[in-house]
């Protein structure tokens, strides 16, 4: 499965099969067998799997937009990230021998120099970092960008 894709004039999704999550009693729940309805991004329903029938017809929506999980899928709520720079992607992982300072000076001003004043660079960046953020499963992120209006509208357009 390369990803989730609604389909039809009302962007409609149904996912079938096992969900996992965690409340506040439970650390983590498990729902088998269960059906969710999406419309437009929206859940519309959360249901065990013998309702299917009756939840389309409902809900008017089609079996061409049923997804049926395999017995070793499931779906998890997506991760949230409070921290990001998205500037520093292009050189994540790199420099841990160094100082902030030092390191700051030999990889995040120069990068942000860059993008700064190459706009073709700054949606590569981050087309990459964003695409790379959603791979990973996080759906929710607090980007830090640079001081440029310009680059950063770049990532708020992509986002």
């Amino acid at each position: 499965m390369n990803g989730l894709k609604a389909n039809g004039p009302k962007k409609d999704l149904v996912v079938q099969g096992c969900f996992v999550h965690s409340t506040t009693d439970q650390s983590m729940v498990i729902r088998e067998e269960m059906v969710m309805g999406l419309r437009e991004g929206k859940i519309i329903f959360f249901e065990p799997k013998d309702k299917l029938d009756e939840l389309l017809r409902s809900f008017e929506m089609d079996k061409e937009n049923l997804m049926v999980l395999e017995k070793n899928q499931f779906i998890v709520p997506g991760f949230i990230d409070s921290h990001a720079h998205a500037p520093q992607y292009t050189f994540m992982g790199t420099g841990g021998d160094l100082p902030l300072i030092p390191w700051l000076q030999k990889y995040t001003y120069p990068t942000e120099t860059l993008l700064n004043a190459d706009e073709t660079f700054a949606r590569e960046v981050y087309e990459k970092c964003v695409s790379r953020t959603l791979r990973s499963g996080s759906t929710t992120v607090c980007y830090y960008a640079t001081i440029s209006a310009t680059a950063t509208r770049i990532l708020t357009d992509i986002i």
